[in-house]
């Protein structure tokens, strides 16, 4: 292993270590602002890390949209995404391509919501965090060039779901999820 290899490999370790401290952190009951995710935002630049990534936080906001009982198209949509998602990691193909933009649009569809009215045709757009973590996810396979900030922006997103909401910072209940994301990183760079 070139001494270049190796320090990028240390550099790797360490950011993977400050996200499972950060996990052990909010186990212990501290409230943290959601500034101590930076080093997901390094993790998340491996290009060739964003689709695996992707489809592990899909396969985290599916388990959770079966947990807390969201509504069935939902969890539908996202049971599909991943599916079509691990077989672009298989075997890419433009028609699974054109399935994921296909499916992205339908989430797109199910957050945005036309109602009529005696005034007019309202649009309402209906925040599900889950499936806006979700799209992201698909947005960052069909998009390379923005998985780095998409990746990292859906997993600040969901890790504060797990709490409060977006804006609220870190809560305990966040912990799991930290812990989740480091074992894929862990998993991935082969750290133990």
């Amino acid at each position: 292993m070139s001494p270049k290899a190796k320090d990028q490999g240390d550099r790797k370790a360490a950011l993977v270590e400050k996200l499972s401290a950060l996990a052990e952190g909010l186990r212990r009951g501290e409230d943290l602002p959601i500034s101590r995710v930076t080093p997901l935002k390094s993790l998340c630049q491996d290009r060739e890390a964003a689709a695996p990534f992707a489809l592990s936080l899909l396969r985290m906001v599916g388990r959770d949209l079966r947990a807390k009982r969201r509504p069935r198209r939902y969890r539908m949509l996202v049971e599909q995404a991943a599916k079509v998602l691990q077989a672009c990691l298989d075997k890419p193909s433009g028609a699974l391509e054109g399935s994921l933009r296909s499916l992205l649009v339908e989430m797109d569809g199910e957050r945005r919501q036309a109602r009529p009215t005696n005034w007019g045709v309202f649009l309402i757009v209906v925040s599900n965090g889950l499936l806006r973590v979700a799209e992201a996810c698909l947005k960052a396979v069909l998009d390379p060039a923005r998985a780095s900030s998409l990746l990292y922006g859906a997993s600040v997103v969901y890790a504060e779901l797990q709490g409060d909401g977006p804006g609220t910072g870190l809560r305990p209940s966040a912990a799991t999820t930290i812990e989740e994301i480091a074992r894929f990183w862990r998993d991935r760079y082969g750290i133990e």
